[in-house]
């Protein structure tokens, strides 16, 4: 039996990205989270299997929305039990990709939940030093308060 793969396609960043899942409910999930639509997000969950289900490319609904900085998504998500140091396929949290986009009110969401502020992504840094390299001051100075 052919197994059928949903392709969407959606603008991350100004990127345009192509989100491939193994099913129609996961990519919608995956690609509300990334829109910012907590209302198909909320209906999608409704129909996978599991919170923390990723795109064929490796990208949670947290992941994404923490980079898009889609906040009550984020909260959405982490209260329906997504895993918060979930790492995307390469290899990135959701508290990296917040720090990435310099999302203060996310990062201190996650590290109020309890996120993994010394996971280093496969280049080596952390959430501050991406903060920093980055320019974002305030989310430097959050994570900065916690040492």
């Amino acid at each position: 039996m052919a197994k059928h793969i949903t392709v969407s396609l959606i603008i991350l960043l100004g990127t345009l990205a192509l989100i491939a899942c193994s099913s129609a409910e996961d990519s919608r999930l995956v690609t509300s989270a990334a829109n910012g639509d907590i209302a198909l997000v909320e209906s999608s969950l409704e129909n996978v299997s599991n919170i923390n289900v990723t795109a064929n490319d490796g990208w949670t609904a947290l992941s994404v929305s923490s980079r898009e900085g889609n906040i009550d998504v984020v909260k959405y998500l982490l209260d329906h039990g997504a895993d918060i140091n979930a790492q995307e396929s390469g290899g990135n949290s959701p508290l990296f990709w917040a720090a990435f986009g310099g999302h203060v009110e996310i990062v201190r969401l996650l590290i109020g939940r309890g996120a993994d502020t010394t996971r280093k992504c496969p280049k080596c840094q952390t959430p501050i030093e991406i903060a920093r390299s980055r320019g974002h001051k305030e989310v430097v100075k959050l994570l900065s308060a916690l040492k």
